[in-house]
């Protein structure tokens, strides 16, 4: 198996090469909550003594979360309101992955490659949820993990096998393990 295309957002930084970058110098991303994030001094308190309030002060925070072009994706704008920034992200960064590759969407067609996803948690609609957001067919189909695949091959027209595994922190490994046990090296990637 060969990684040849790779596209990533981390805290603090919008590309790969500026993260390696960071690591490299030993920063840390990590950082007090921002004030357009929510406002930690407002809540801050005993979580398990308190309702609403959290003692979590400093986070890794992602830039750009809310610029997602829906359109670009065939989406629509109401739909895209109730997709996880996961799915938002994974999206944008299966398309950017391929084209670091130097690939176009149009060379899959006499191979398409795979769609594997390593993904957990559904916070954003947990937190659609607590604000009493109104009920929408598309909560579902933007919060489920395993969808998250399945929209990406089906967004980017990508005919091979679209799997999520969800096995918590090790999901990425998981399906690495897998992948690599089956030794499927006929089939591209995008991961």
């Amino acid at each position: 198996m060969a990684i040849v295309g790779l596209s990533g957002i981390f805290p603090g930084e919008d590309d790969l090469e500026a993260f390696f970058d960071d690591l490299a110098a030993g920063k840390s991303m990590i950082q007090k909550v921002p004030k357009d994030r929510w406002d930690h001094e407002a809540y801050f308190g005993n979580p398990m003594e308190e309702t609403d309030k959290t003692n979590v002060t400093y986070g890794g925070f992602l830039a750009g979360v809310d610029l997602f072009d829906p359109a670009f994706f065939n989406i629509s704008a109401s739909e895209a309101l109730y997709m996880d920034p996961q799915q938002r992200m994974l999206l944008e960064h299966a398309w950017k992955a391929i084209g670091d590759a130097g690939y176009a969407l149009s060379d899959f067609r006499s191979a398409p490659p795979g769609v594997f996803v390593g993904i957990f948690t559904r916070e954003y609609e947990e937190m659609m949820l607590r604000n009493h957001q109104k009920a929408n067919f598309h909560i579902s189909t933007g919060n489920i993990g395993c969808i998250a695949a399945n929209r990406v091959s089906y967004s980017l027209n990508l005919q091979g096998p679209s799997e999520v595994v969800d096995t918590a922190c090790s999901s990425s490994l998981v399906r690495f393990k897998r992948f690599a046990i089956k030794n499927v090296s006929k089939q591209s990637s995008v991961a």
